[in-house]
């Protein structure tokens, strides 16, 4: 008998198989990774924008020493950020669910927020708990974790207490 004769062509055949499983999946895995760094990428951005809009929302409808704020609508320069998330709201399919859901809240209602007339204070807070809602559910989402490491934010407290909203408060 030759050589072929003594080769176990089930397992090569198996091996065939399992090589055309792994090659087909590829491409999938590829798509899914990339779909994850697209969802990175864009939960930091959201998170630079919205930890850009709290204080100003907090500092404009919140009462301080001086007595209540103005209650009017956000001015142009104060809107850049409510623009800008707005803008990414169109790539938000990359998120997971419960990301998505919070930052179409937010979305919603800082674009009524920002077109309504004059705002009380009240609405404000609420806009205001929405916000560090999201903040720290984006904050969750994977923009400072990975498998191998996990980033330790420099305004976070050492007990994981507040996380996420240290200094702007």
């Amino acid at each position: 008998m030759g050589c072929l004769g003594d080769v176990n062509w089930q397992a090569v055949s198996a091996i065939a198989t399992f090589t055309a499983v792994i090659v087909a999946l590829l491409p999938i895995i590829g798509n899914e990774l990339r779909r994850r760094a697209i969802a990175r990428n864009l939960r930091a951005r959201l998170l630079a924008q919205m930890t850009l809009l709290r204080p100003i929302i907090a500092r404009r409808f919140t009462n301080t020493k001086l007595g209540s704020v103005t209650e009017e609508p956000l001015s142009n320069d104060e809107a850049i950020p409510v623009k800008a998330v707005e803008e990414m709201f169109s790539q938000a399919h990359v998120l997971r669910a419960k990301e998505h859901d919070l930052v179409t809240t937010v979305i919603i209602n800082l674009l009524a927020f920002r077109e309504s007339g004059p705002v009380s204070p009240e609405t404000a807070c609420s806009v205001l708990e929405l916000l560090d809602q999201a903040i720290q559910t984006l904050e969750k989402g994977g923009f400072r974790r990975r498998w191998w490491r996990r980033l330790k934010l420099p305004w976070s407290s050492h007990d994981g207490e507040n996380e996420g909203r240290g200094m702007l408060k």
